[in-house]
Formats: structure tokens, C-alpha cells, sequence
């Protein structure tokens, strides 16, 4: 499944699956863009954002305002982390970099169905105002995005 994994990915739906059944998510309003990198090197790279997130006036980000600085962090979610294969459909995420500082040396674990175009990735059941939820990511695969050579994960 590594080899599977390898490349770069488009998202192109984010879901929330709860009892109730699939909707999409509310995270940033409910509009979502992003991308996900998985190299041979067992790197991996999330970003997650709303799209048209507000400029910062002056175009400088040392001289944004509190009030700017806070609405982008609101408006997207980016992290680094090492992942290794866990089980034919389990990828285990170690990050080490987070717009989440929270989440920085934790260990996340994902169920992955990857075919040659498409990768989805299920986080596991999570509480989320008192209701357990699932998050599901679906991306595509970039054109050109296909890995060259073979990972020694």
C-alpha cells in the first residue's frame, strides 16, 4: 500500500459521517480546499483550507492585525508528519509540525482506501460535542503526481 500512497493528492470532498448518516463538513464555513503529499522518504504533508480566505491588508504578514492573524488561523489547518503502514488499509501519521500545536508529537492513525486516481482517509470514531463522529477526506490524485521510484518503509 505504500507505493499506492506515494504522490501528491487534490481534496476534493470532506465529510462528516455520524449515525445520522454523511454531510459534508462545517469546518470553515463548509467550503474546503487542499492537498496532501506523501514522499518516499515517509514524509507526509497536509494542507487544509476555506477558499478566498480574507488577504491581509497590507499584503505583509509582520504587519497583520491580531484580528487578521486570528481569522486565517480560523480558515486552515496544516501539518507535517512521518508516516509509516500499520495494516493493509492503516497509515500512522507521527507529526512532528502542526498549525495545531496541541497536536504536534501525536501519533494519528487513519484508515486508507487508495486505488490508482483516488485516496480516502477515515479518521477513527471521534466525540465531537457529545457525538462520535467520523471525518472523511477524498482526494484525487495530481496529474504528473505519480512516484517514480519505490519507498523502503
Amino acid at each position: 500500500m505504500v507505493e499506492a500512497l506515494l504522490g501528491a493528492w487534490k481534496l476534493d470532498r470532506w465529510l462528516i459521517v455520524d449515525r445520522a448518516g454523511e454531510r459534508p463538513s462545517e469546518y470553515f464555513g463548509g467550503l474546503h480546499s487542499g492537498y496532501c503529499l506523501y514522499a518516499p522518504e515517509g514524509f507526509h504533508a497536509l494542507h487544509l483550507e476555506r477558499p478566498g480566505r480574507q488577504l491581509f491588508r497590507s499584503g505583509d504578514p509582520h504587519q497583520a492585525t491580531n484580528a487578521e492573524l486570528a481569522a486565517s488561523g480560523r480558515d486552515f489547518l496544516s501539518l507535517m508528519s512521518r508516516f509509516s503502514v500499520e495494516a493493509p488499509n492503516r497509515v500512522i501519521h507521527t507529526i512532528f509540525a502542526c498549525s495545531c500545536p496541541n497536536w504536534i508529537g501525536m501519533q494519528q492513525t487513519r484508515y486508507a482506501d487508495v486505488s490508482p486516481g483516488s485516496l480516502i482517509l477515515r479518521t477513527f470514531p471521534t466525540p465531537v460535542c457529545g457525538t462520535l463522529v467520523f471525518a472523511e477526506l477524498q482526494f484525487s490524485r495530481l496529474p504528473g503526481a505519480v512516484p517514480r521510484r519505490k519507498a523502503s518503509l
